[in-house]
Parts: structure tokens; C-alpha cells; sequence
């Protein structure tokens, strides 16, 4: 099988056995009720740490024609769904992780052809009696839609690189087309699920854009509160499982509000479980906080020195700009951590989630003699 058509299990089946799964298979019938009906377009929005792959992979081997993946689901919670079995493995599935193919240098214009490659080698690999010719990826999921009869389930993960990464503006419009052309409206998508750490902002798009998808992120996450995260009753059984103090884990990461539920990042507390230095993980977290934290916007910093003195700041719009390199508000600012997970959002105020975040900020906000020592 290929990369992208119709995947196998083997990456679920590898999360699943390495003994600190937590099971989010509840995601699945969530997702089924989506199926081949209006609400089929579903965008999930988290920050780096909260599990998006690994659901996307969980989706890929539940659906994917490619797997018999019964071994896996059978003892999940999703086995006692009445509708357990009427998509198992019963699709044919395209999973794409845009940030393989959204290299630094390389346009978004090179990006989209490669894709166009990557999936039309894999297509022609899956149905050889299909005889695909070189035409648009629209014009051959048409085909095979119609050769096999049946709907195609897309799984796209991290659809926001280009929006994270400093790519020209009309280079991210081109972007935006493209998953419009591709997918809105078309008879052959039976179910359509992108996650990334962005929600999705329509901007000026020829047509109406991609404003086919319902969304879902930090700051109106429900349904899917429980999906990604980790809640206090998963925590306190990872603790008691691998001997740590639940009060100790509690203490530097418990924080994050979704939807009146406390959640934690499931990538701070599995690294803290598993024994990897603080200082380790919080390598590539401090580059990128340092770039918001003195982005230049003037009053970003004064808020953010109120928050860490325990002042929340009241956030009335949470419209974000999904251009991360061309912010000019300091909500435009606050908006995108929360987004990221520096922030949280409890009733309409911002704070800042657990000690970790805390002594990130604090490290951030030092004069800059003290804070290049600090680094150092």
C-alpha cells in the first residue's frame, strides 16, 4: 500500500501498544455521525502536544480499506458503538500530513505538485484496472469514486504549515483555492477531517473559499472537548500506573479550560512521566514563545506581565489572524497562543494554564542581559 491511499495500521497499532495510550477512540462515532452527510467537513484545531496525530492516525487505520484493523478497535471504547462495524476498514481513505510536503524555500506552488505526485503514484499503485490518466487529482477521485462505488474518506493533518510558516500572501490564497477545488461539494468525499494548531480564517478567496468545514478549537471545542488532551481522571491513572505523584504532575500542568472541563497537554505530561528534562522539552517551546513575546506590537508584553502577576485579561474577540508573521493587534497576539497553548481561555478571560507556561513566560519577560544568561 502507499503513503497516502489507503494506509495501513501499523501507527495506531504502535501508539496503542506502547503501554501510556489513552483511549480517544470515542472520536471515531463522533466522527461517523459525519459520514456521508452535510456536517461531513470537519476541522479540529489544537495546540502541538494534544494528540491531533495520533487521532488522525487512530481515523486512518479505523476507516482505511487498506488494514484489517479489528484486532486493534475490538478492545477500544469504540467497540461498544451500535455502529461499530459499519465503517470498519469499509473506505478508501487519503491521509496527508501537509507539513512533509511543506519544506523551507519551497512554494506553495511546488508543494501542491508534489502532492499531486505523492497521490497520483499511490492511486495508480491501489487501482491499477482504474487506468488513471495524468489528469487533476479532482478529475481522478471522480474516477475512482465511481469505479469502486463508494464515498472517500480524507484525512488531512497539520493543513495549517503554510499559514505557520512565512509564505507570501497570495502563495496561501492559492492554498486556500486548492482545498476548495478539491473538496467542497463533491459527491466523492464521504467524510473530510483536517486538524492543525490554526483555525481556519476565510480571507479573500475567488468563490466562497473552504467554508464548507465545521470547527472546533480552544475556544469552542464541543463536542470534542475530551478528544484531545488528557482530562484529571486520565492523568491520575497514568500516574498510579508508572509510580508518579499526581500531585506533582497536577501542580506544573494542570491549567487548560475546554469547555468547563480541565485538560492537560498530553506531550508535557507523558515526557514528565517518562523522565525527559524539563529543560530538554522546552528547547523548541522557548524559540517559538520568544518570537510572539517580542514581536514589537505595543502592549503585549504589559499584558502578559499582568497575566503572570495573576490579573486574567478579559478577551471579547477571538477572531485569530491565521498570517502568525503578520499580527499587529496585542489580541491578535493573545488570540494565537491560546491557539498554540502558552494561554487559556476560561469564560471569556485569558490566563496563563500551569507553572510550565509560567516559568516560560517569566524566563521570556526577564531584562534581556538576564534572559541571554539564561539561555545560555
Amino acid at each position: 500500500m502507499g503513503n497516502c491511499i489507503n494506509p495501513d495500521n501499523e501507527p495506531f497499532r504502535k501508539a496503542v501498544s506502547s503501554g501510556n495510550y489513552v483511549d480517544k477512540s470515542g472520536l471515531i462515532s463522533f466522527a461517523n455521525r459525519k459520514v456521508d452527510n452535510n456536517l461531513r467537513y470537519v476541522l479540529v484545531s489544537r495546540p502541538h502536544g494534544f494528540g491531533k496525530t495520533t487521532a488522525a492516525n487512530m481515523l486512518a487505520a479505523y476507516y482505511s480499506q487498506g488494514c484489517d484493523s479489528h484486532a486493534i478497535f475490538d478492545s477500544l471504547e469504540i467497540s461498544k458503538d451500535s455502529d461499530y462495524g459499519k465503517h470498519l476498514n469499509g473506505h478508501s481513505v487519503v491521509q496527508l500530513d501537509m507539513s512533509e510536503f511543506c519544506a523551507e524555500g519551497k512554494t506553495v506552488r511546488d508543494m501542491l505538485e508534489e502532492i499531486e505526485n505523492a497521490v497520483y503514484e499511490d492511486l495508480r499503485a491501489e487501482y491499477p484496472s482504474a487506468e488513471l490518466g495524468r489528469s487533476s487529482l479532482k478529475d481522478m477521485f471522480y474516477q475512482i469514486s465511481e469505479q469502486t462505488k463508494q464515498g472517500i474518506v480524507f484525512i488531512i493533518d497539520e493543513w495549517d504549515c503554510i499559514f505557520r510558516a512565512p509564505k507570501p500572501y497570495m502563495e496561501r490564497i492559492q492554498y486556500l483555492r486548492y482545498l476548495t477545488v478539491l473538496l467542497k461539494n463533491k459527491p466523492y468525499v464521504s467524510l473530510a477531517y483536517m486538524t492543525g494548531v490554526l483555525p481556519l480564517v476565510f480571507y479573500e478567496v475567488e468563490g466562497s473559499g473552504p467554508n464548507m468545514f465545521h470547527q472546533y478549537d480552544m475556544f469552542f471545542p464541543y463536542p470534542t472537548e475530551k478528544y484531545f488532551g488528557f482530562t484529571t481522571e486520565e492523568v491520575q491513572t497514568l500516574c498510579e500506573r508508572y509510580g508518579k505523584s499526581f500531585e506533582d504532575i497536577r501542580r506544573l500542568y494542570e491549567g487548560y479550560t475546554l469547555d468547563d472541563l480541565t485538560m492537560y497537554n498530553p506531550s508535557s505530561v507523558l515526557s514528565a512521566i517518562c523522565g525527559t528534562p524539563a529543560e530538554d522539552r522546552h528547547k523548541e517551546t522557548y524559540t517559538s514563545l520568544e518570537y510572539y513575546v517580542n514581536s514589537g506590537i505595543r502592549g503585549v508584553k504589559k499584558v502578559l506581565r499582568e497575566l503572570l502577576a495573576g490579573k486574567p485579561a478579559f478577551m471579547g474577540d477571538c477572531i485569530i489572524n491565521n498570517f502568525c508573521d503578520l499580527l499587529s493587534r496585542p489580541d491578535d497576539v493573545l488570540v494565537t497562543l491560546v491557539h498554540l497553548g502558552y494561554l487559556a481561555y476560561d469564560r471569556r478571560y485569558i490566563r496563563i494554564p500551569n507553572k510550565e507556561m509560567k516559568d516560560l513566560f517569566k524566563s521570556l519577560l526577564k531584562p534581556a542581559g538576564s534572559r541571554r544568561a539564561a539561555k545560555s
